[in-house]
């Protein structure tokens, strides 16, 4: 008879603030900078203020070195950043992981925005999804009509607005080419 650990089993639940820091934190690896934290510093964490925007203003307690820490370590265990401590520095840099994170992100946070007076023209998105990426179909579907896209069919779609920009980078990430 075996005995585990509970911790083992717990699923990690991100609070509002922990999933944007992370996104923040991934976003700013994505840019190209390679992230260098001095773990003595407690203004270090500072540095996150400059590359990124957060969409409300957050109090200064939420840049917390020991916040910023702790969510760097879970996102390492995750997969999506390297981290390398040398001395009293930590340098984090974002894998491809991470990178796909960023693109999941974006399409959760995308939004197509219609025109003030319509053109007169639909668009049209027609796609042939084989069955053995059932998932994928589904999901990509999930996301056409999350983005006010009417079904026509089961793999034809409509919008009455541009859209073109973000079917390319659905399209991108889902890895479907046209």
């Amino acid at each position: 008879m075996a005995i585990f650990k509970q911790e083992k089993f717990k699923k990690f639940r991100w609070s509002p603030q922990q999933k944007e820091l992370t996104y923040q934190i991934l976003k700013t690896l994505g840019m190209g900078a390679v992230l260098t934290l001095a773990v003595v510093a407690p203004n270090a964490v500072q540095v996150l203020k400059y590359f990124t925007n957060m969409k409300k203003p957050v109090p200064r307690r939420s840049f917390d070195p020991q916040k910023v820490y702790s969510v760097l370590k879970k996102i390492n265990q995750k997969g999506w950043v390297e981290i390398n401590e040398v001395k009293d520095k930590m340098m984090v840099t974002l894998t491809k992981e991470g990178k796909r994170e960023i693109l999941k992100y974006d399409l959760d946070q995308m939004k197509i925005k219609p025109l003030k007076k319509w053109d007169g023209y639909w668009r049209i998105v027609i796609f042939d999804i084989p069955e053995r990426f059932k998932k994928g179909r589904n999901a990509f579907r999930a996301l056409l009509r999350r983005l006010g896209f009417y079904r026509l069919q089961k793999s034809v779609f409509i919008l009455p607005w541009q859209c073109e920009r973000e079917i390319e980078f659905i399209s991108h990430v889902y890895q479907i080419s046209s």
